[in-house]
């Protein structure tokens, strides 16, 4: 559940001005005003988010599916089951529950396997504000600034600057975000010491 700051402190329009700071530009006063600046967000800001969900297997984005089915692909070869409506990505597709690989593609809104029934893993679309990352909202408010500094600004070196620092931002965002699950590894005390000595 998303807590009460995040839902208080980050919102489209928090977003959105994060990037037009970035850019230099003045801000809007909401996402919805009757402005060219918050038209331009209002145009870029929904696709661009699910594009950076996609990009990563976020820990807020991730959903689990089972799908059973009986009909096969055109050719009669492959099972298709279908992705759940709000998935934006796979990233996982298993035969079952203890993760037993199985050969898959995607191929339009279908996954194709030899399997009728599998288990898969993937991202769905986000658009409650309040479950993003402090991380997260910086790397998205980085990829929008790129996207809207042609519309907004006309400099394409500023595209490219933004571009460029959203795939450092994306990175550390996606690294910091994978270490959620996982128990930190303390070596050995006695180690520590005898390699002190």
């Amino acid at each position: 559940m998303a807590t009460q700051t995040n839902r208080s402190m980050i919102s489209e329009t928090s977003i959105c001005n994060q990037a037009l700071s970035y850019l230099g530009t003045k801000r809007i006063t909401s996402i919805d005003e009757a402005s060219r600046t918050a038209e331009h967000c209002r145009d870029h800001y929904p696709f661009v988010r699910d594009a950076v969900i996609e990009d990563r297997y976020w820990s807020f984005a991730r959903a689990r599916d089972i799908s059973t089915v009986n009909n096969k692909d055109a050719f009669s070869n492959l099972f298709a089951h279908p992705m759940p409506q709000e998935w934006l990505q796979v990233f996982y597709v298993h035969a079952d529950a203890c993760e037993t690989p199985v050969h898959w593609e995607r191929e339009g809104r279908f996954i194709l396997c030899d399997a009728s029934t599998v288990y898969m893993k993937g991202v769905r679309r986000v658009v409650d504000t309040g479950f993003f990352s402090n991380m997260f909202v910086q790397t998205l408010a980085t990829r929008l600034a790129a996207d809207l500094a042609i519309p907004i600004t006309e400099n394409r070196n500023l595209q490219a600057d933004y571009w460029n620092l959203y795939g450092v931002k994306l990175s550390q965002a996606a690294a910091r975000d994978g270490m959620q699950g996982k128990n930190v590894k303390l070596k050995s005390s006695s180690l520590i010491d005898a390699r002190r000595r």
